[in-house]
């Protein structure tokens, strides 16, 4: 398990379990339609990312894969049913990350933040947009860059 993971408060490691769960419903549910397809893209999404023997991350997505159906239910149950409102709520729990982040080292902060893109950008490709034109709809695009966490560089990128 991650080190840096282990020594956080149990709400902030609570957060972090979550935060696949509330990008999954921030951005798959922006259109007010979390649609089946896109609950599977970022469960097989997660799934794929245990697979990475090279990541340090490994451990993490394991924990996030044994119950994160479950994890989108009881979410989907506690937020607001209006997109709107549940937008604005998941965006507010998810701009939690940023202490949780800042209390890691800029590489593994840097690794959480771009594989939470990157599944922000998976679920939003999902469905097509229209006639498979535009890859992310509208509402998707306003949240999929996951505008609430604080951008983190990749600490290994040569200026």
């Amino acid at each position: 398990m991650i080190t840096s993971y282990l020594n956080l408060r149990e709400e902030d490691q609570k957060l972090l379990l979550d935060a696949p769960a509330l990008i999954t419903i921030l951005v798959g549910g922006a259109d007010d339609d979390l649609s089946d397809a896109e609950r599977d893209k970022a469960a097989k999404t997660i799934k794929i990312r245990t697979y990475d023997e090279e990541s340090e991350l490994k451990s993490y997505y394991d924990l996030v894969k044994y119950d994160f159906a479950a994890r989108v239910r009881s979410l989907l149950g506690e937020l607001p049913q209006h997109a709107d409102t549940r937008t604005k709520a998941a965006s507010d729990r998810l701009a939690n990350l940023n202490a949780v982040l800042q209390q890691m080292d800029q590489k593994l902060a840097y690794q959480f933040y771009s594989d939470f893109i990157s599944l922000a950008t998976a679920i939003a490709r999902t469905e097509g947009g229209f006639l498979r034109w535009i890859t992310i709809g509208p509402k998707e695009a306003k949240v999929v860059e996951l505008p609430m966490i604080n951008p983190i560089e990749d600490p290994e990128k040569e200026d």
